[in-house]
């Protein structure tokens, strides 16, 4: 995290350097700045310098983002790389009311924490510009990360709200995975756009995203009662997200080569699990439990953009998911065959990831 501020208050400077070299005064500098009646005839080599008036009144802060490199369209593709982190809890009542008569309202509890990873994230996005379909906006994205750390709590309770825990093992989860897509179709609008150049783009769109996660459980330590380390853990919880959503984008263009976005997602949809309890027994492997729920939940971004040359623009970006669901099913599946109905009481998934990229505009 330190790192990803230190990189992107460096890009911020070296910026400010460079826009303070800029002549601002020179008319060749602003060709594309003024309006055509303001002609400067360069080609008589007479030189028009605008009041100071109509320098604020003309002047759009002219920006190779928007003004792309073919006028009927902007299309860019993108890769990521970075730091995900992850954290997850779910529940499970003993009967299937889940109404804390006959068995406990919270049998049993799985908490991870600090589930952290490498990721690598390519994307395209592409707006067209003129025409029928001008403000059509598409964009796809893709995530695959690798789990190399995490904490992991297993704790079962007799009593109900969590009372007369009568066991709990604190365990390791170092390994595991997790992928995803998004696809999303909107409209996008340009603000104080004059002549091709624009300062502020907003951006409604629908679409839909999965996430899928394997958590890992190993390295046992039985805590509750305690007995200490024992051998041969490797059961894993393998979560699935199938969220549409409805979202917004809006995005700054400033300093001449940079920008700054902000995206917001809502999701509403379903989530699926399966977990593979290796040590016991009693059990079927490697399916031993589905979990199923519906659920909602959002994701929040940021992406700050700087374009050091015409058609490549380095990026430091940011997002933040948080997903619950509903009360739902949980069916245990016996090693003879036979299956079990319990009440999933809820699942919690939050994540956020700090990437660095390199995005190229054609």
């Amino acid at each position: 995290m330190r790192l990803f501020l230190f990189i992107f208050c460096l890009f911020l400077y070296i910026s400010s350097e460079q826009a303070k070299a800029i002549d601002y005064n020179d008319p060749a500098l602003h060709k594309k700045r003024f309006a055509p009646a303001k002609q400067y005839e360069l080609q008589t080599g007479n030189s028009y310098k605008p009041t100071q008036q109509e320098y604020f009144k003309e002047r759009v802060p002219y920006n190779s983002f928007i003004e792309s490199k073919d006028s009927n369209y902007e299309l860019k593709a993108g890769l990521a790389t970075g730091y995900r982190t992850s954290q997850l809890k779910f529940n499970i009542a003993g009967d299937s009311s889940g109404e804390g008569i006959s068995a406990p309202n919270i049998l049993s509890e799985l908490t991870w924490k600090d589930v952290n990873g490498y990721e690598v994230k390519p994307n395209v996005e592409y707006v067209k510009k003129t025409g029928v379909l001008k403000g059509l906006y598409l964009s796809a994205s893709a995530n695959k990360s690798i789990t190399v750390s995490g904490k992991n709590q297993d704790s079962d309770y007799i009593g109900n709200d969590r009372t007369g825990e009568f066991s709990r093992s604190v365990n390791g989860s170092d390994s595991g995975h997790a992928e995803g897509f998004s696809a999303a179709i909107g409209y996008a609008m340009d603000f104080n756009n004059v002549y091709g150049v624009s300062s502020v783009r907003t951006t409604a769109l629908i679409g839909y995203e999965f996430q899928r996660q394997k958590f890992a459980t190993q390295d046992g330590v039985q805590v509750i009662p305690s007995l200490g380390a024992f051998d041969g853990l490797k059961s894993s919880y393998t979560t699935e997200w199938n969220m549409p959503f409805v979202g917004a984008e809006i995005t700054g263009y400033f300093s001449n080569n940079q920008q700054l976005k902000l995206n917001a997602r809502y999701y509403r949809g379903k989530y699926e699990a399966t977990g593979n309890w290796n040590l016991r027994s009693d059990l079927a492997h490697p399916n031993s439990f589905t979990d199923e729920a519906d659920g909602n939940g959002f994701r929040a971004g940021l992406e700050y953009g700087w374009e050091f040359s015409p058609h490549w623009q380095l990026t430091l970006s940011s997002d933040f998911y948080h997903l619950k669901t509903y009360g739902g099913t949980a069916i245990a599946n016996a090693a003879n065959g036979a299956s079990f109905s319990s009440r999933f009481n809820e699942a919690v998934w939050k994540s956020s990831n700090y990437m660095i990229g390199i995005t190229y505009n054609f």
